[in-house]
């Protein structure tokens, strides 16, 4: 393949390169975004499932699927945000400056499981080292 003068079939060709990386970077752009709109919105009906005032004498019931099925699709929203900031240092440092990621974990974080919790704590130990304190603002 390198020795070949026509280089190797299928690839692209020079100039073809950064507009290919350009139109994945917006692509990824858009899914990250929708990504953190579904977590905002099961952050939202899990809210109000935990507020329905059909309690049990215990609190909210958290065994119904008003609450189980958002709460699993929470969760595996949350699992994958995590891989990717894993395997993306500059994602978690791109969303770090960003108080609407911020805000959408901590909300994840009030109403979610423990599963969930973790995965959030995770995500902020790596998003957070990549933004000063001074700059977070309080009301987060």
């Amino acid at each position: 393949c390198f020795s070949s003068p026509g280089g190797c079939a299928g690839a692209a060709e020079p100039s073809a390169a950064p507009e290919a990386a350009s139109a994945a970077a917006k692509i990824e752009a858009e899914a990250l975004t929708l990504l953190a709109l579904d977590v905002q919105a099961v952050a939202v009906q899990l809210e109000l499932a935990l507020s329905d005032e059909h309690e049990t004498p215990l609190g909210p019931d958290t065994a119904s699927d008003d609450w189980a099925v958002p709460e699993r699709f929470l969760h595996a929203s949350l699992a994958l945000f995590y891989h990717l900031l894993q395997a993306r240092t500059d994602l978690s440092r791109a969303l770090a400056a960003k108080d609407e990621w911020l805000r959408t974990l901590f909300s994840a974080m009030h109403v979610g499981s423990l599963r969930c919790v973790r995965l959030v704590f995770r995500m902020l130990k790596a998003s957070l080292p990549h933004r000063p304190k001074h700059e977070v603002p309080p009301h987060l």
